[in-house]
C-alpha cells in the first residue's frame, strides 16, 4: 500500500478511537499527547495483532476500506509502556526500510 494512503488509513481509524471512546482519548491528551504510527505487513497481519490486543483486553478500533472491498486498512489503540515493548517489533510507519540483498 503506497505511504500516503497508509498515512490515511491510520487517520481514519484514529478518528474512529476518539469517537468511540471519549474519555479515553481525552486522558490520552491531557496526559500524554503521544502519537506513533507503526506499520503492518498486510491485512492478515493486522488481523493477527488484532488478536492479539483482544487476547491482552486491549480496546482498540478496526478500520476496514470501503474503497478496497472492505480490507482491513489499520488500528488505533492507546498504549502504555508494557503495551508498547508487546509491539516493538514493527516498524514505524513511513520508515524506509532496508532491504537485504544477498551476494554483496
Amino acid at each position: 500500500m503506497p505511504h500516503g494512503y497508509q498515512a490515511v488509513q491510520s487517520s481514519h481509524s484514529l478518528i474512529d478511537f476518539v469517537l468511540s471512546n471519549p474519555h479515553i482519548s481525552y486522558e490520552w491528551n491531557k496526559h500524554s499527547n503521544y502519537l506513533v504510527s507503526l506499520a503492518a505487513k498486510n491485512e492478515d497481519h493486522l488481523l493477527q495483532l488484532s488478536q492479539k490486543l483482544d487476547s491482552l483486553g486491549i480496546e482498540h478500533q478496526k478500520f476496514y476500506e470501503p474503497d478496497i472491498g472492505n480490507q482491513l486498512t489499520s488500528i488505533a489503540f492507546m498504549s502504555d509502556v508494557n503495551l508498547r515493548k508487546k509491539f516493538s517489533n514493527l516498524p514505524l510507519l513511513l520508515k524506509e526500510r532496508k532491504e537485504v540483498t544477498s551476494g554483496n
